[in-house]
């Protein structure tokens, strides 16, 4: 550690954490004497992953040509070589592991030694010729080793011509695990309730099976024709997890349509999901800064090749990012704090707040983001009805975040507290913003606007604490739209800027005139995924499942049925969604599936056993559907309002329970 230049207090604190450490065996009635420990970390040692990197970093040095390199992370040690023949990779493999200052060497002398019979060698070739190549083993001191078909690295099972149909059934096969998992949570009359399974879903098991899916997934996209591109069949054949996760959330029939257990739940469709895993990836990889490992790989892929295109290359185009458009993720971020912020008041006391508010001066700041333009402005107002104004428009419309725009007017507020402080003593300024999520960001605990600007509207912030021989300057949320005389004319105020009104120089911070943000990776990500949740609206809108339901239930969104179904009992839940879908034990339905002999009502005989049949029509539950439906008006004989409307849920739960149908699902 000392010969990589860590810092010798570094070196010395741990020398001695590590020195005169003793044990005991202990085992039955015995305990042993003190025993000294000469090498070795202690069991579960938060450093040791750090000792590790530092004990292993001798390998990373054994390549020296430019076709050997090594690739480590901890204590997993890979070396990889390319050339002609599998022959010459052989010769350079053993080479690396035996000459002077070889693996080999490290291990003799640290005194840790290889298990040369778990070692595996795996040798590439293209798709075309692979099968025809003959694979010789590898001898390294007396032992030797045979080539594998595949071998999993770090989690990822690679095979010998990259094709990842190993890694997609070992993704498949975790992936159906978990549902199944899910399934005996979620189980169809007393399980655990329909948002809290599918939060589960999406934080347990979609991380597992599309873990480093950026590697092995290229994603799909539709040419003309319809014609997809990308890995289409690993998307089809991983569909099977969430479909089985979803019928277990709903509860729903084998018959039900994928689509429409997608859009019931609010999911994106397989595809879209793994597609949004490769953008995000993309967003980080090309974040990196530019002392990251790295970076000159992604600049490298960003620029791309026509042949053997790295899976890196793929999902930089496929996301459409640049590196030198994003804001680049700094080495030394902070996590956000763990104990939670200090709740905002009400919209009414927050209001109240500010009417009472008494403080020396008041500032409001507010953003406008609109056709005009995108504009922030701020406006102090003091004793003697002093009123100072500024504002500045940052861009056109859709070159700043919303967020960033509030930043802004935030930044403006200060320099305005600023410019007075040179000519007025102040004790207390209160700053009114009706953004929280620019106040959280400022105080550290929300992220998302540019960090440049963060960085100077918090320096900004501590410039004018610092005047007058130190102000008290509060930032508080304010609501906007109720009536503050403040915050109005900050609102009118930037419209007028975003139209093109300016204020004098030295009312606007220089840092706001050069500020050209480069684009923001969470707002870039925020971004894609709206669209694509657009997408997987269109897609849910072109399926048959789709047609079919906009046409009985034109204007209403599958994906609100959560919300809808919250209130409800896990077994109501499951009823109303198979009501909803038609997928549900009514003879119609279950004709259709061939397992009843006519579809005709078994009470009236007098149509089929549909949905609206049994709930509107039948004349076996007149008097049913007059106590609790016709007697309470004509829209509780309208199916989309009974499915979907909240106050009537309680009496179409009645009316089944009183028709004695279903008993199983309503108690």
């Amino acid at each position: 550690m000392k010969n990589l230049g860590v810092p010798a207090h570094y070196v010395n604190w741990m020398l001695a954490k590590l020195s005169g450490r003793s044990t005991c065996l202990s085992f039955d009635d015995y305990t042993s004497d003190p025993l000294p420990i000469d090498n070795g970390i202690d069991q579960g040692c938060p450093l040791s992953v750090i000792f590790y990197l530092f004990y292993n970093s001798p390998l990373v040095k054994v390549p020296r040509s430019n076709n050997e390199l090594c690739v480590a992370y901890i204590d997993d040690i890979t070396f990889v070589t390319w050339g002609l023949t599998f022959e010459d990779n052989h010769r350079t493999l053993t080479e690396m592991m035996s000459r002077e200052g070889g693996a080999l060497d490290w291990s003799d002398s640290h005194n840790s030694t290889f298990e040369l019979d778990k070692t595996a060698c795996i040798d590439f070739a293209l798709p075309a010729t692979s099968k025809n190549l003959d694979r010789p083993p590898l001898t390294i001191r007396d032992e030797v080793i045979t080539p594998v078909k595949s071998h999993t690295l770090l989690g990822v099972t690679l095979d010998q011509t990259l094709n990842w149909r190993e890694q997609c059934d070992k993704a498949l096969a975790k992936g159906m695990s978990w549902a199944g998992q899910l399934n005996r949570l979620a189980r169809m009359s007393y399980g655990t309730p329909m948002k809290t399974a599918r939060r589960l879903y999406l934080s347990i098991a979609v991380p597992r099976f599309s873990y480093a899916a950026d590697i092995w997934y290229s994603p799909v996209t539709q040419g003309p024709g319809g014609r997809r591109s990308g890995s289409a069949g690993f998307a089809d054949r991983l569909a099977r997890i969430q479909s089985t996760a979803a019928r277990a959330i709903l509860g729903a029939m084998r018959s039900t349509p994928v689509t429409s257990l997608d859009a019931h739940l609010d999911l994106l469709p397989m595809y879209i999901l793994m597609n949004e895993a490769c953008q995000r990836a993309a967003v980080r990889l090309a974040a990196t800064p530019t002392d990251h490992p790295l970076r000159k790989a992604v600049i490298k892929c960003a620029i791309g090749r026509k042949r053997h295109q790295p899976p890196l290359q793929r999902i930089l185009h496929f996301a459409g990012v640049k590196p030198s458009d994003l804001e680049q993720w700094p080495f030394n971020r902070n996590p956000l704090p763990s104990t939670p912020p200090e709740p905002f008041q009400d919209r009414q006391g927050a209001a109240a707040t500010a009417w009472a508010d008494k403080a020396h001066l008041l500032v409001f700041a507010d953003a406008a983001v609109s056709r005009a333009g995108v504009a922030a402005a701020a406006i102090l107002w003091g004793d003697g009805d002093r009123e100072l104004r500024t504002g500045v428009r940052l861009g056109e419309p859709g070159s700043f975040s919303s967020l960033d725009a509030e930043v802004a007017s935030i930044l403006l507020a200060a320099h305005l507290v600023t410019t007075i402080q040179q000519d007025t003593i102040v004790d207390d300024v209160t700053i009114y913003s009706d953004s929280q999520a620019a106040i959280s960001c400022i105080n550290h605990h929300a992220k998302g606007a540019s960090r440049n600007l963060i960085r100077e509207t918090r320096k900004a912030i501590r410039t004018a604490r610092k005047g007058s021989g130190g102000t008290l300057i509060n930032l508080v949320w304010s609501p906007g739209h109720m009536g503050i005389p403040g915050n109005e004319a900050a609102d009118a105020e930037a419209s007028r800027v975003a139209s093109g009104h300016t204020h004098p120089p030295h009312l606007i911070p220089q840092f706001l005139v050069d500020f050209h943000p480069a684009t923001n990776p969470t707002t870039l990500i925020q971004s894609m995924k709206t669209e694509n949740r657009s997408i997987a609206t269109t897609h849910w809108n072109l399926s048959a499942a789709g047609g079919k339901y906009v046409l009985k239930y034109p204007n209403i969104s599958p994906r609100h049925f959560l919300a809808h179904a919250q209130e409800l009992t896990r077994s109501r839940s499951t009823l109303l969604f198979r009501l909803t879908t038609g997928h549900v034990q009514l003879r119609q339905h279950l004709y259709r599936l061939q397992l009843v002999d006519s579809p005709q009502c078994e009470l009236c005989g007098l149509e089929p056993e549909t949905v609206p049949h049994y709930l509107f029509r039948c004349p076996h539950f007149a008097e049913q559907r007059h106590t609790h439906l016709s007697s309470r008006g004509s829209d509780f004989l309208r199916l989309s309002y009974v499915l979907h409307a909240t106050p009537a849920l309680d009496p179409l739960f009645d009316f089944i329970k009183a028709t004695g149908r279903f008993a199983d699902l309503v108690r």
